[in-house]
Formats: C-alpha cells, structure tokens, sequence
C-alpha cells in the first residue's frame, strides 16, 4: 500500500471537494435539463390548448355561418313562395279579364260554364271566391239598376256613397257568394277605390292594403284586374275582375307552419295582415331565436314587410352541440397529454432523484475509500510508533539485565513501555470509537442546546464562569448523544489542552440560521492551533500542535468532524482575534432515520454538506 505524503491529509480534503462540486454540476446540470424539457412540455400543451380552442372557434364559426345560410334560403323561399302564390291570382284574374273581354259581363249562362271548370276550391282554397264587377257611372245608376233587376229581383246597390262611379259586383263564384256580394259597390271605400284608380290608370293587377273583407269580417286584401268593354262603338273601361284572400287560408300546403321551421309576420304600412310571431299557443316558437330577418316584398303596387325568425325546430337541427363536441373532445385529447406528460414527469423526476442519489452514494463511497486508504496508512504508521518504542526498550532492558545494571534504570524502562502500551491501547480505543459512527443512528429527542452546553460543562466539572453560551436556539428533535459527543470533544479540548488550565475560558456561540440549519461556534482562550496543522487537525492522528502527546491519541477531532459530516453538516477553523482558537460547525435541524450519512441537502439546494461557514468567528 502507497500511504500519503505529510500533506495527504489536505489534498484527499481537496480531491474530495473537487469530486463533490464535480457531482453537484453535473446534477445542476441533469436538472436544469429536465427543466427544459418541463418547459418544452409545458409549450407543448399550451400549443395544443390553443389548437382546441381555435378549432372550437372554427368550428362554431363555420356552423354559424351555415345555419346562417339555412335560414337565409328558408327566408328567400318562403318570400319567393309568397309571391308565386299572388302570380298565380294575379294569372286568374288576367285569364278572367280575357274571358269577360270575350263574352261580355252579361253572360251569366257562360259565367257559371267558365267558374265551373275554374274550380277555385281545389286549385284556390285561399282564395274567398272570383267576382265580376261592373263600371256604373252616376249618370247610367238608374238604367244599371232596372236592367239587373229585370234578371235578378230585389237586386240592390250598397252601401249607398256618391263618390263618382259605382262598381257594383254583378256576377260572383261560387253561387253562395254571389249571394252575399251581389251589389257590392267595391268602390263605395276609399283604399278600394284607390286600388280600383291605380288599377285603371295602370290597366293592370292591383292589391288593396289590409281590408276587412266582406262576408268574413277577417281581415284580407282585395286584388283587382280592370277589364275593358266596347260600348256605343267605343271601347273603354268595362268593370274589374275581383279576388279576395284569407292570410289564414294563404299560409297553407308549402307555406303552411308546420312544414316551416320559420315564423313569420306579414304587415302593410305598420298593418298586420299575418302574426304568428305573436301566437303564443305555437309551441314551436323560439324565445331566444337564433336568427331574425326583415324582407321586403313588392307584390302589385304594395310593399309587404316580411318579418323572420328561428323556431325551436331550426334549432333543434343547426348541430348547436357539434362546436362542443369539438371542445369536450380536443380538452378530452389534451387532458390525456396533460396526464401522460405528467406522468412522465413524474417519472423523470423519481429518475433524476434516483440519479442524484446514486451519484451521492458514489461520491460518498469515493471520499469512504479515500479517508480510508488515508486512515489504514496512518494507523499503521501510528500504531508501529510504540510497537517499535517498546522493542526498543526490551533491548535496552535485555542489555541492562545481562549488564547488571541496576534495578531502577530497568524500572524506569519498564514504566515507558506501559506509558506507550496504555497509549497504543488508548489509539485502538479511538480507532474504535472512530469506526462506530457508521453504525445505525440513536433516537431522536428533544433537545435544548444551550442546557445540553451547561450540563456538559458541569458533566466536565467545569467552574461556574468559566463556560458561558451566547445566542439561543428553539429546542428541537435531533441525535442528542451524538451532538453532546461533539460537544463535550470540543469543550473537553479547549480546557484540557489549554496551557494555563487555572486561566481557561470557553464561549459556546449558538446561532439559528433557518428552519434546517443551526450554527455553534466554540471558542476558547488557549494558545491556539499550529499554523503548519491547519485544517488537517480534523485528520486522525493529528494534534492540535503537530507533536506526539502521551494524553492525546490524535482521533477526538476527527471524530468530531465524521459525526458532524455524517449528519451533513460541515466544520471549520474560524479566526480568533487576540488568540486563542475558534471552531466552527453546523448542525441540521432535521434528521431522517432512513436517509444515509453525507446526503443532507444543504439549505438553498444543492448537494453535499451544510451551510458554507464564516472564516471570522
């Protein structure tokens, strides 16, 4: 075995602190490249939660937009459906008109002929019927009137007006209207005679506004056709083709509500001709429409507002749910790679943990093996030193014997040689004790620092004085065996080593530096430690001032400072102004049973020892 040099003691320290910051770097670094990677995860899933949201956003903008379209063309076709309804009386009223410019509006027997292969009933149901009315003026009333009677008695013109012309109804499908109707004046009111005027001067179809028609008391329009006649050798306006409908019966078979997923109001100059937005026994109407719109209708010289919206059953098929299934789907996905990377991360972490700790127990190991290699070598130089002494002596006493030399001087041989075995026996003692702080740890109690200082220095026999503690600690629950074994080394030293014993004086400094860490500083007015020791007063076998003392075996501090290392605490040579020597070391606040020696995290993180120590005291 290759033993150290003198100085062996300070590089192994050296070697060992270059090998514990190596292994703090490399682990700083394995963490902060976990970090990394925590962070790239992190991006990762934010990523994906902005892609959910931006395709639920999509999603629910794209079925906006086509359900918007959807009732937009329901919209346009019930319009355009409105309208071809009113083409299609208009074309009846056209084909009439051409069939009274061809017979006359005298003709009764082709009248009937002609309403009868109408059949308004199947082709018209909206419609309440066709009549024939005829152009009087004031001047022809009276020949008007003898005439009709003449073919239909008791025949009478109303209501009574003078307005200018008369246009009473003459002829009428079916026959139950006609009699009814018969002598209507259609012109006796003034919207009908506005719509009559319009319709001469234009020779075209014309709608009334909302009217109350007659028969019904419902309200409706009035749709008329003039038609012109030849009379005395000139042609000129003969009368009007007049129709009359029930918005009730107009919204029926393709317009009728339940084939509609719209409802409508239908009004003329702020009239209401049609409400089914208001009619509250709908069930089909929709409180909240999704959709409303306004459509302007120009229907024969009259402009319908047609006012729009969603029904329930609009929006019972516009898919409203699809964007959300969308969302509840990408959150389900991320929700899953939240989890997973959780896991993972978990797993990383256990993995970075286990890597640490195994990069620990190497180090550990390592810096074991070099205080050991260190520690056989100088045992076996230490324990030779008096093996030798001794054969020495036994030569010496041997000489002396054979010599007859006097008794005494073998004597004095002889009580060397005890002196060197009591300090071999001492050194085995020390090596002894030295070993045993790898073994298991003692129970943790409850213990107050400064009344454990007191109790060793009475334990010491200390006088009353010559021990004192400045600064105090909150009690708390450590290994209080192996810290008074510390403590009454350190204390024991100070007085025991002291070149003026009756002059000794010992200040135990405590101080709480956090929740895990507490300082104690031991400083003593001796004749201090030799300059050329240093730090290597912590090694085995070393004394304070560099000499062989029968009363130090050389082991107390290194003792000292496995205990304190194996806890993760550090210690140190503090300066002392005006003399003596200060030592300075940490103690943790918290011990765990189950955590191996030397792996205690120092505070603020990181590995290796306790807090780093002040070099003044």
């Amino acid at each position: 075995m290759r033993c150290p040099s003198t100085g062996a003691g300070v590089e192994g320290t050296g070697e060992t602190t270059k090998r514990r910051r190596a292994a703090g770097l490399a682990e700083a670094r394995r963490r902060r490249e976990f970090s990394g990677l925590h962070r790239l995860h992190r991006v990762f899933v934010l990523g994906s939660l902005l892609v959910t949201l931006g395709a639920w956003q999509y999603a629910a903008h794209t079925l906006e937009e086509r359900n918007r379209l959807r009732f937009d063309r329901q919209a346009d076709q019930v319009a355009e459906q409105l309208r071809e309804r009113l083409n299609a009386h208009a074309s009846l009223l056209r084909a009439t008109v051409g069939f009274i410019e061809a017979s006359g509006d005298t003709d009764r027997q082709r009248w009937q002929a002609y309403a009868a292969a109408l059949d308004l009933q199947q082709r018209y149901p909206e419609l309440n019927g066709l009549a024939v009315a005829r152009l009087v003026t004031v001047g022809q009333l009276d020949a008007f009137l003898e005439a009709e009677r003449a073919v239909q008695p008791g025949f009478t013109l109303r209501p009574p007006h003078d307005d200018g012309y008369h246009l009473p109804i003459v002829m009428a499908t079916p026959a139950t209207l006609e009699r009814r109707v018969g002598g209507y004046d259609v012109a006796f009111e003034a919207e009908r005679r506005q719509t009559l005027d319009r319709a001469f001067t234009t020779d075209g179809v014309s709608l009334t506004s909302p009217v109350q028609l007659v028969g019904s008391g419902q309200p409706g329009v009035v749709m008329v056709a003039p038609y012109r006649l030849a009379r005395s050798g000139r042609a000129g306006p003969g009368g009007a083709v007049v129709t009359s409908m029930l918005f009730t019966k107009l919204m029926r078979a393709d317009l009728a509500p339940g084939r509609r997923t719209i409802r409508l109001r239908i009004s003329d100059a702020r009239q209401t001709m049609l409400d089914e937005l208001g009619d509250r026994s709908d069930t089909a109407l929709d409180p909240d429409p999704m959709f409303e719109t306004r459509r302007t209708l120009d229907v024969y010289g009259r402009d319908w507002q047609l006012d729009m919206q969603s029904t329930r059953g609009f929006r019972a098929g516009a898919g409203t749910a699809t964007p959300w299934l969308v969302l509840l789907f990408g959150l389900g996905i991320d929700a899953l790679l939240i989890t997973l990377l959780w896991l993972q991360g978990q797993a990383g972490r256990r993995l970075l943990d286990s890597t640490g700790q195994l990069s620990r127990e190497r180090l550990a190991l390592a810096n074991s093996n070099e205080r050991l290699e260190n520690f056989a070598c100088i045992v076996s130089h230490d324990l030779r030193a008096p093996l030798i002494g001794l054969r020495c002596l036994i030569d010496v006493v041997e000489d002396d014997l054979r010599d007859g030399t006097d008794v005494a001087t073998p004597l004095g041989h002889l009580e060397e040689m005890r002196r060197r075995i009591e300090r071999a026996d001492a050194m085995i003692e020390g090596v002894m004790a030295y070993s045993e702080l790898d073994a298991p740890r003692r129970t943790l109690v409850d213990t107050d620092l400064g009344e454990l200082v007191m109790q060793i220095g009475a334990t010491l026999g200390v006088e009353d004085g010559r021990l004192v503690v400045t600064g105090r600690t909150p009690p708390w629950r450590t290994d209080r065996v192996r810290l008074a074994q510390v403590l009454e080394n350190l204390i024991g030293n100070a007085f025991k080593y002291h070149h003026d014993p009756a002059t000794a004086f010992v200040r135990v400094a405590l101080e709480h530096i956090d929740d895990d860490w507490v300082r104690v500083s031991v400083i003593d007015n001796g004749g201090g430690i030799d300059p050329e020791v240093g730090e290597r007063v912590f090694e085995p076998f070393v004394t304070a001032h560099g000499t062989d003392r029968d009363d130090s075996n050389g082991i107390g501090l290194a003792i000292v400072r496995r205990a304190i290392e194996s806890l993760g605490g550090t210690i140190a040579l503090g300066a002392t102004p005006g003399g003596g020597t200060t030592i300075v070391f940490t103690w943790p606040r918290r011990i765990d049973l189950d955590t191996a020696p030397a792996t205690t995290v120092r505070p603020g993180g990181g590995n290796g020892p306790g807090p780093a120590l002040p070099i003044a005291a």
